[in-house]
């Protein structure tokens, strides 16, 4: 079963949270690694597919949303991706517990980034100066109020 998303955001920050947790039990493996991982933890074959599908189906629900057979089995998915990725029983159940890969704590967490909105229009005449500083003030407080 394939997990679903609108957009890359919140498969692309469990990515990083992976890399972090992997990290705490020195388990070294680069970004690119932890997204093919996280990738497969979703049921995708590689993370350019996942990408690829994003935006494309109604994005899957949530594990609060669905029956404790569902989850059982998104977590089997999870701990098996880590598995084939060498990690070992013990600390992928632990990271894929912690981790919660398809429980939304934050339900924001699937919007859309601030850059992805206002990087096209900052080359709009009335976003631009001779410096470019102006556009990148915005930015700098889109991104800043983003982070709220």
């Amino acid at each position: 079963m394939t997990h679903h998303f609108v957009t890359t955001t919140r498969p692309k920050a469990v990515a990083k949270l992976l890399r972090q947790k992997l990290d705490q039990f020195a388990i070294v493996k680069p970004l690119g690694e932890c997204l093919e991982l996280t990738a497969h933890a979703y049921g995708h074959a590689t993370w350019n597919k996942l990408v690829a599908d994003a935006g494309k189906a109604e994005a899957s629900k949530d594990d609060h949303e669905v029956g404790p057979e569902v989850r059982a089995d998104r977590r089997k998915r999870a701990i098996q991706a880590l598995l084939a990725g060498g990690v070992g029983r013990p600390i992928a159940e632990k990271i894929v517990d912690e981790l919660a890969f398809t429980a939304r704590v934050d339900p924001a967490a699937e919007k859309l980034p601030a850059d992805a909105i206002l990087r096209p229009l900052a080359g709009l005449p009335c976003f631009r100066d001779k410096t470019g500083k102006r556009a990148e003030a915005i930015l700098a407080v889109v991104r800043e109020l983003d982070e709220e």
